[in-house]
């Protein structure tokens, strides 16, 4: 049984045995079962130690009214482990040791998480269109991806691309807006600009991953503008389902901030006795930002003094010694 928080008029927080449920004067909210457990995550590459005991869990938010997946980001310097952390969660790369488990409470496997690369991956001699379409097109057998050689299946999925692409196109049309693609799905992926092109990444996933999407620093190189866009891009597609779960890797303080509800700080601990650094990085320091106050913000966030509060303690007190 969980328990339900709330606050009274004073501001002191409540429990009663419910579900457990925030709200306070900008955020209404429930925390509900665990759909992402990182547990006892160990790499090691030739003996060396690159990840150390990675623990973590995400559960799913639900918000009053609105539909309100999840995002967590990972944020530490570079070569602090964060995408070898990022491939282990997508199956990519298995660990040395240590579990990630799904809702469904089994080891999520190769396939069932999207990998958003920051070179943003498509096929650059084929159109908008045709890199949509077959994104669908992969995403109708994504349950039977280990049964892809069997003779039976690959005539199935021959007739699927020969016969269904009128189904196909309706599945990609209802995003065409939100990711404001249409006017460009006749044009060639290198025809496309760097934010274009990433919108295209995104949805590509959308439509052939499921719940789960890793993006690996979708900030990086662009200007201030392009960011804002970038993170006002990830928001929706944080809203397109309940359980829609995207985890960002990042090093950008500002825009991890914005976009997460779960803010999850990664890099080396400090030995106590010997006064260095422990090998391997590990996840040393969480936020909630939905109890901040923070989560689920548009870009007015950015000047709200709460925000650049924790903004200046992640830089100035945790950045330097991670």
């Amino acid at each position: 049984m969980q328990r339900k928080l709330q606050l009274n008029r004073e501001g002191e927080k409540i429990m009663t045995d419910t579900a457990l449920h925030h709200k306070n004067s900008t955020l209404d909210y429930t925390v509900g079962e665990t759909i992402l457990k990182v547990q006892g995550v160990n790499k090691e590459f030739g003996g060396h130690v690159v990840l150390r005991d990675v623990n973590f869990e995400i559960q799913d938010i639900r918000r009053t009214g609105i539909t309100q997946g999840q995002v967590f980001s990972i944020l530490g310097k570079s070569g602090a482990g964060k995408t070898t952390v990022a491939s282990i969660i997508a199956g990519l790369l298995k660990p040395t040791s240590g579990t990630v488990i799904g809702k469904d409470g089994k080891p999520i496997r190769q396939g069932e998480v999207g990998f958003v690369f920051q070179n943003y991956i498509n096929f650059d001699h084929v159109t908008v269109r045709g890199n949509l379409l077959l994104s669908a097109y992969q995403g109708m057998f994504r349950e039977e991806a280990a049964d892809s050689f069997n003779p039976k299946m690959i005539l199935k999925r021959f007739l699927t691309w020969i016969f269904n692409k009128k189904i196909l196109w309706e599945k990609v049309e209802q995003y065409l807006d939100l990711f404001d693609l249409r006017i460009h799905v006749d044009k060639f992926t290198c025809e496309l600009s760097g934010g274009q092109r990433q919108r295209l990444a995104v949805l590509c996933q959308v439509l052939c991953s499921s719940e789960f999407i890793i993006f690996d620093e979708p900030f990086s190189g662009q200007d201030p503008e392009m960011k804002e866009k970038a993170c006002e891009m990830l928001i929706k597609t944080s809203q397109l389902d309940e359980y829609k779960t995207l985890g960002i890797i990042t090093h950008d303080i500002d825009c991890a901030v914005w976009v997460s509800d779960k803010l999850l700080l990664m890099g080396k601990e400090t030995d106590t006795a010997t006064g260095k650094p422990k090998p391997g990085s590990t996840v040393f320091k969480p936020y909630d930002l939905a109890e901040h106050g923070l989560a689920w913000q548009d870009a007015e966030v950015l000047r709200m003094p709460q925000f650049r509060d924790l903004v200046d303690e992640i830089k100035y007190s945790w950045f330097p010694n991670m």
